[in-house]
């Protein structure tokens, strides 16, 4: 019904010839309703990446390497980098396709590893591409909060 929905109106008959089979706006409301319902939903693909830099500009290196990382994306998968606490990043996409998102990660991670070691730098894969849940976000989310909460502590102690 999704992909061909006139072949399956037709073969709905009425009960009489002056009634209408099914109006059009009855037709619009079930196509809309059907295809909310029956679209695949995007799948969230992570990975968490150590990169390190002890160079001179190491931290420009760093940028250097991750901007790559996001210039490697496809056009069917957009892959962003988020910072949880240095070195640690999160490499992460959404898509229907698990296959296609897990290798879009892998080769945002494989570009920035080729442009960060050539500046004497080093890549460290902590986790993998996987697809994730939304337990899964909302314990990285409560990771990054437990990090900020105790810098924060840190900052305010030294003061």
């Amino acid at each position: 019904m999704v992909t061909q929905p006139d072949t399956v109106f037709q073969n709905v008959q009425s009960n009489s010839e002056e009634e209408e089979a099914i109006g059009d706006h009855i037709k619009m409301a079930l196509l809309k309703d059907v295809r909310r319902r029956m679209t695949p939903q995007p799948l969230k693909i992570r990975a968490e990446v150590e990169i390190t830099c002890f160079e001179y500009d190491g931290i420009e290196h760093i940028k250097a390497a991750l901007k790559t990382a996001e210039k490697v994306s496809g056009t069917e998968c957009d892959v962003k980098v988020s910072l949880v606490a240095s070195p640690l990043y999160v490499f992460t996409t959404q898509t229907a396709d698990k296959d296609s998102g897990i290798l879009a990660v892998n080769q945002a991670i494989s570009a920035a590893s080729e442009s960060i070691t050539l500046v004497n730098g080093n890549v460290n894969v902590k986790e993998p591409p996987r697809a994730v849940s939304e337990r899964d976000e909302r314990l990285l989310a409560e990771k990054i909060e437990k990090i900020n909460a105790s810098v924060d502590k840190d900052s305010v102690m030294q003061i």
